[in-house]
C-alpha cells in the first residue's frame, strides 16, 4: 500500500500478512455493493442458511473469505457481515455488520 499526497508526496508505505488479510476483508465487504464481483466467475459459491440468509464463500488470493447477507421477504438487503482483519496490534479477526436496517 503506498498512500500519497496529492499524488506527489509519499505518506504510507505498508506490506506484509496483516494487510494482505485487510484488504480482503474490505474486499468482502465491499463486494456487496459491486454485485458482478459476486458472480461464480471469480470462484464465488452461495448457500443459503434459511429464506432470509445467503452466504457467498470465495478466495481472495490465500484468504477465504465469506459474506453473509441478510434479506427480508421482498429481497432487500437487511445486513450484511463478514470477518475484517484488527487493527494495528490487534492481530485478530474481528465481525463487521456495516449495514443494518
Amino acid at each position: 500500500m503506498r498512500w500519497k499526497l496529492a499524488g506527489l508526496v509519499p505518506v504510507m508505505v505498508a506490506d506484509g500478512p496483516d494487510l494482505s488479510r485487510s484488504a480482503a476483508g474490505r474486499t468482502v465487504g465491499e463486494a456487496m455493493w459491486v454485485p458482478t464481483a459476486l458472480l461464480a466467475r471469480w470462484g464465488v459459491e452461495w448457500s443459503s442458511v434459511d429464506e432470509h440468509h445467503l452466504v457467498a464463500r470465495w478466495r481472495i488470493d490465500t484468504h477465504a473469505a465469506e459474506l453473509h447477507l441478510e434479506v427480508d421477504d421482498s429481497g432487500r438487503l437487511r445486513s450484511s457481515v463478514f470477518q475484517r482483519w484488527g487493527g494495528p496490534g490487534q492481530h485478530r479477526h474481528l465481525r463487521s455488520a456495516p449495514l443494518r436496517r
